[in-house]
């Protein structure tokens, strides 16, 4: 009987590796594409206690820290399905899962004036706690951010002072629509901000701004990604998590700020 001999094809190494490399982009297996962190909508005792402590070590004043809490938990309250999900505490999560999540479920039931007494963005969300601690020698001229501005006093309370007003407008202007600006925040927190492509003569209309704090070598996150999302607290290792989170929530060329420097972005 005779014998069939197969015909074996010796594979080389070199197309082992583009085939292996090849199957971990078609697959997303890289270890950006799906980056593990933990979160909360800040909706429990624990996670309550521990912003109020992180927040009041980074040197910001304690009726800031305050009056921010409350206003989570108006927001809270109104959303009390929604943020359910954090109401044990931190949940684990990965950037897959965590983009699963529709946010706009948050846009649902809201009148007019609820939306007024009851929401802000990201800008305010942010100012309202460090509005006492950034320094700016000199004046912004101009409207800009003035219904933000009169939110600040007449929602949360605040008195800005025309200092303070400058310092707002100062930190959240676009990108090129002023000159090299003085501006000092202090060491203990960074403050991130994300420009993107105005289409309008090279200037970057600021889209989201967060705070950043660091505690026991983790980074924390604190933002309120729009108006009717949720206040958010989340935890990473290090800058570079923070821009591959920030990379699947805004896909289009952008520049990041940390405080008054330019981050590079892989």
């Amino acid at each position: 009987m005779q014998k069939i001999r197969k015909r074996v094809k010796i594979i080389k190494p070199s197309y082992i590796f583009i085939i292996v490399i090849c199957t971990i982009i078609i697959s997303g297996c890289s270890p950006k594409s799906n980056l593990e962190f933990r979160y909360s909508f800040l909706n429990s005792n624990e996670l309550n206690n521990f912003a109020e402590s992180l927040l009041s070590e980074s040197g910001i004043p304690n009726k800031n820290v305050r009056r921010w809490l409350e206003f989570v938990g108006k927001y809270n309250a109104k959303q009390a399905e929604f943020v359910s999900s954090t109401n044990s505490g931190w949940v684990n999560t990965s950037i897959r899962n965590y983009s699963k999540i529709n946010f706009n479920e948050t846009l649902n039931g809201w009148s007019k004036e609820e939306v007024e007494n009851l929401d802000i963005n990201c800008r305010i969300a942010l100012f309202s706690l460090i509005a006492d601690s950034l320094q700016f020698n000199g004046e912004i001229s101009g409207e800009v951010y003035e219904s933000e501005i009169n939110k600040m006093n007449n929602l949360l309370g605040f008195n800005l002072s025309s200092n303070q007003v400058s310092v707002f407008k100062a930190l959240f202007i676009p990108l090129g629509a002023a000159g090299d600006i003085d501006l000092k925040i202090p060491n203990q927190f960074k403050v991130l901000r994300i420009y993107l492509d105005s289409n309008n003569d090279n200037i970057s209309e600021m889209a989201h701004t967060a705070l950043i704090i660091e505690k026991d070598e983790n980074l924390y996150l604190i933002e309120k990604k729009n108006p009717g999302y949720p206040f958010q607290i989340s935890e990473f290792n290090n800058l570079k998590e923070i821009f591959i989170y920030y990379n699947h929530i805004y896909k289009q060329d952008k520049e990041i700020y940390v405080n008054l420097q330019k981050a590079i972005v892989s």
